[in-house]
This record gives C-alpha cells, structure tokens and sequence, in this order.
C-alpha cells in the first residue's frame, strides 16, 4: 500500500468514532433534559392539588367530597387542596352521562387542570355492562389529558350483607384498573372489611343499601389515603356538619378509642388495592411522604 493510500484509509476509522461520540452525546442531551423537565413536573410547589370527583348517589349522599374536604382540611398538610365535584342522588347516573352534561363540559376544557380525577358508577352498571363502563372511563380520560393526571376509580359497594356480590364487584373493579391503569379507593372492600371486624357499628342506612355516614367516611378516608399516600390519623380524620348559627356537630359514631384501628384498616387496604401504583403524586419519597408533605430530608414545600 503506498502512503498516499494510508492517508486515505485513516478517516475512514475516524469518522464512525466521531459520529458515534456526537450521537451519544446526543442522547445524553435528551436524557438530563426530559430528566429535568419530569423532576419540574413532579415538584411541589404552592400551586393548589386539584382533584374533581364524579359520581352518583353513592357519592352525593352524605356528600363524600365535603367529607374527603375536611379530611384534608385538619390533616396539618401545607399544600392548599381544591376539590370540585358533580355527583347526583340518582343511582342511574352515571359516567356516560357525565360525559354528556354540561358541567363535565365546564370543568375539562382546554384551560383545566387536575391533579386527581376521582371516578365512580353503580355497582349495578360495573356487573351488567362492564366494558361500557370502560368505555366510558377510557372517554373520561380522553378528555383529561393534561400531564400527570392521576385518575382514581372509587369502589362502590354490595348491598348490606351481600358478600359474595361485593366480591365479584372487587374483581371486575381490579381488571378494569389493571386495564386502565387506575388507581382505587376500594370503598367496597373496606366498608365490608370494617363491619366484619366490627359487627356493632352501623354502617349503612335503613334501606341497606346506601352507607351511613360512617360507611361514607370510610368511602372519603381511602380516597384521602390514594391522594396523599398516607393514613388518616384517628386526632384528624374527623368530621362535622354545621347547624345552627356556628354550630358543629360530629358526623361520626365510630367511638373515638376504635377510630384509630379503623384508620389502619383503610390504609392498609388503599395499599393492597394499588400494588404497582405510587400513590399521591409524589416522586422518589423514601417514606410514606404524600403529595401534600414535605419530601424526605427536605425543609418544605
């Protein structure tokens, strides 16, 4: 080979190197930026948690998104929370006609942003018609596309003693989830999990269909465990309702010294309901730190 062809052949080798240098690099890039631009998404700020709920007469009757509002509210947590709800007394409601009305409409435009959405239909619409129910979620969710949307579908519950029918509505309830990739408050499960434990305490009401309200504060108090990733405590999980002129009297009659195991209970079912999901929207906490807390080793939000 002469040495004008030696010339030659040294870029040759050189140009591969050189090009792969420049891609890695490249890529690299790319990496630390969307790196950056999630950890910018994911961080706490002072901005309100927004979370919109949508149900039916299992969430309006004694109004579950006040109840998960006051949860919030004497919870200590530093972060404000807004919460809007559309939830109507009829048991035939349902998310397809939420899709439909007018306020759904209001509340997801293009300028609307949610942190959660909690979702929920009948127990009669999951059994009968699951993959409309589906359908719709997916619809739900369809509109919803802002970033980092958490969507939470809220477990109703079988009718007073109808333990093999709320077990059938876990399990169709979980596929849908494993489908859809949602988050749950499992209200059913622990609302059957609690009267198991606690025969005496009442928790629905005459009809034996509808919760009480202490089956609906256990609805409220898991969805609080979802949204934050962390349990009630019994000193501020309570709730009131106003009557009078500033008068407040308490909602609850699970006796005071057994709230606290009924607390422990909900959470620890949030948690078995969610394997595979972080709850809250908090990133990389190395303990039970929620959306509304201080991350771990950090001074505040």
């Amino acid at each position: 080979m002469s040495k004008k062809e030696k010339k030659k052949a040294g870029p040759v080798y050189l140009i591969p190197v050189l090009v792969g240098f420049f891609l890695l690099s490249a890529v690299l890039a790319v990496y630390f930026f969307l790196v950056t631009q999630n950890d910018k998404k994911e961080d706490l700020s002072n901005q309100p948690v927004r979370v919109l709920m949508l149900g039916n007469d299992y969430m309006v009757i004694n109004d579950v998104p006040d109840m998960v509002r006051q949860i919030f509210g004497s919870s200590g947590i530093k972060r404000p929370v807004e919460i809007k709800s559309i939830a109507l007394p009829d048991g035939r409601y349902g998310i397809a006609q939420h899709l439909q009305s007018q306020g759904f409409e209001k509340l997801t435009d293009k300028t609307s942003r949610w942190d959660f959405v909690v979702l929920q239909d009948s127990p009669e619409k999951i059994l009968n018609n699951p993959y409309e129910v589906l359908k719709d979620i997916r619809a739900v969710k369809g509109k919803l596309k802002g970033a980092g949307t958490r969507f939470v579908f809220m477990m109703p519950w079988a009718s007073f003693q109808e333990k093999t029918r709320q077990k059938v509505i876990s399990a169709v309830v979980g596929k849908m989830a494993n489908n859809l990739s949602l988050r749950v408050a499992p209200a059913g499960d622990l609302i059957f999990r609690v009267q198991e434990r606690y025969p005496d305490f009442k928790l629905y009401m005459d009809d034996n269909r509808m919760a009480s309200a202490d089956g609906a504060w256990i609805a409220a108090a898991s969805i609080y465990s979802v949204l934050t990733g962390e349990a009630p405590t019994s000193g501020r999980a309570e709730v009131f309702y106003a009557y009078g002129m500033d008068k407040k009297k308490r909602l609850l009659s699970i006796p005071e010294n057994e709230l606290e195991g009924v607390c422990r209970m909900v959470f620890a079912g949030v948690r078995e309901g969610n394997r595979g999901h972080r709850l809250s929207l908090q990133k990389g906490a190395s303990r039970e730190f929620g959306v509304l807390r201080e991350k771990a080793g950090a001074k505040g939000n």
